[in-house]
């Protein structure tokens, strides 16, 4: 292991929010890759799932949780861009009006599709998910 993967507050496991809103789902166009996604990052050493997920959407979309309004729909293996495994954690919301995101530099737009009927690319983490 290199050292600046031992002094990272980040671990190999990734977490997101799923939002939904009348049968149609808040995604993200990231900056990095062009590619759509739900609000969605590294959990840190510190955190559980469910905090990286809240901290993740917190600081990607300036919405706030909380926990409470969360469910666990999916966790699992994948496999990141190096190759390496590490675990992904997906939450579902189901809110009760349209949020309007405060977008940090990580995206460029969002919008909310229906459900089975959203843009490319989609983030391939997603694909097998939604």
């Amino acid at each position: 292991m290199k050292l600046k993967e031992l002094l990272s507050a980040d671990t190999d496991v990734v977490a997101g929010v799923i939002i939904t809103v009348d049968n149609k789902i808040l995604l993200c166009l990231r900056s990095k890759d062009g590619s759509w996604s739900v609000p969605k990052g590294h959990v840190q050493v510190s955190e559980t799932p469910v905090q990286g997920a809240l901290r993740e959407l917190s600081e990607e979309t300036d919405i706030q949780l909380h926990r409470d309004e969360l469910e666990l729909i999916d966790f699992g293996m994948r496999t990141k861009s190096d190759g390496t495994p590490g675990m992904i954690y997906l939450y579902k919301h189901n809110g009760a009006g349209q949020y309007v995101p405060k977008l940090n530099l990580e995206h460029e737009a969002w919008g909310y599709f229906t459900i089975g009927n959203y843009p490319e690319p989609l983030d391939k983490i997603l694909k097998g998910v939604i």
